[in-house]
């Protein structure tokens, strides 16, 4: 009797947990989305008929270093958009995070020129550690997707293109790509209609001398930069502003330096000083060298160098201040660095 019931209960699983076969292929495909492409994929061992239901859900998302090697992501990948070229299905959303090494064949151009032309509409790619010279170029075709939405580019190469046309891109992420001048990055930013959030991470060695951000609809803008350096930002229409509900300006917090609390001991022993500023902190920079020059007992050599503009410092009272230390008589020579020496020699 209790052998009976077990059979029983045992049947009785099994039949409930086969449930979801019995439902309809566009409904379990929809179900999948939920899941990440490694699980979905999965799914084609549990039987014949879950063998090529993956196939249908319209969001593919790979990571290159979770294949044994890179040929076996790119034959995994040729063989998944053959499967949508032959049954003419559309790909909403392809991620792609890629490691290739400089001999590592290119192929992501062509994969993003088939999604392009096949209405897709999200599209991210991100390469990882790869070099300038590896950088693949978008397709025209990615310019002219009329139903893309969402964009993130990462170091990727951004050609010429004779035109633009993203009618319903509203969100766009460009991050630390190659372009082939500012005007093509200018045109990309000002031909989509109804972008409303953009994010720019440059380069210093982008092609962008200046970038110019010419946009009526944009709400959100973040600006950010791969590593410090003098880049240009011009943004044209300053009126469109009144859009932001509020505007933010991130960099890291550092403690406050109080120069006066500098131990006597070390401004009377003190010989020589080389004070090296990064963009932004020029200054504080001129401010610290002010106070070495007329602090320290037997000073013998003071350099002050910087990177970055020097347009902000032209009419500052720390920069009238130097330059005034600097025709005094002095025992100390004082030795100016960088975009500045222009000005102290031209005094």
């Amino acid at each position: 009797m209790k052998e009976r019931k077990a059979k029983g209960i045992c049947h009785e699983g099994s039949t409930r947990g086969d449930m979801i076969s019995k439902l309809p292929e566009s409904l379990i495909s929809r179900i999948l989305l939920y899941l990440p492409t490694k699980e979905v994929v999965r799914t084609s061992v549990l039987s014949n008929k879950w063998k090529s239901v993956w196939l249908l859900v319209p969001e593919l998302g790979l990571d290159s270093s979770e294949f044994p090697d890179y040929n076996a992501f790119v034959s995994f990948m040729d063989r998944f958009l053959d499967f949508y070229r032959e049954e003419k299905s559309c790909l909403d959303k392809l991620e792609l995070r890629i490691r290739k090494d400089k001999n590592d064949q290119s192929c992501v151009t062509r994969w993003i020129d088939f999604v392009a032309t096949h209405k897709v509409k999200r599209l991210d790619v991100e390469y990882l550690y790869v070099h300038r010279k590896c950088f693949e170029v978008m397709p025209v075709s990615l310019y002219v997707c009329e139903t893309l939405l969402y964009l993130r580019l990462n170091r990727v190469f951004v050609g010429s293109f004779e035109s633009v046309s993203l009618p319903r891109l509203k969100t766009m992420s460009l991050e630390k790509n190659l372009y082939a001048n500012a005007t093509g990055l200018e045109s990309l930013i000002s031909s989509c209609p109804v972008l409303e959030d953009l994010s720019i991470i440059r380069r210093l060695d982008d092609n962008v001398k200046v970038l110019r951000v010419l946009s009526q609809t944009i709400t959100t803008l973040r600006i950010g930069f791969d590593r410090s350096g003098d880049h240009g930002f011009f943004y044209f229409n300053w009126e469109t502003l009144a859009l932001f509900m509020g505007l933010t300006y991130s960099m890291v917090k550092t403690k406050q330096m109080t120069v006066s609390s500098v131990p006597q001991c070390l401004l009377s022993s003190l010989e020589f000083v080389d004070i090296k500023s990064q963009c932004q902190a020029e200054l504080v920079a001129m401010e610290l060298a002010k106070y070495f020059a007329e602090n320290s007992a037997i000073l013998k050599k003071l350099v002050l160098s910087w990177k970055g503009s020097n347009s902000i410092l032209e009419e500052d009272s720390v920069l009238r201040d130097l330059l005034a230390l600097l025709k005094q008589p002095s025992k100390c020579q004082i030795e100016v660095c960088g975009p500045l020496k222009r000005l102290v020699s031209g005094s």
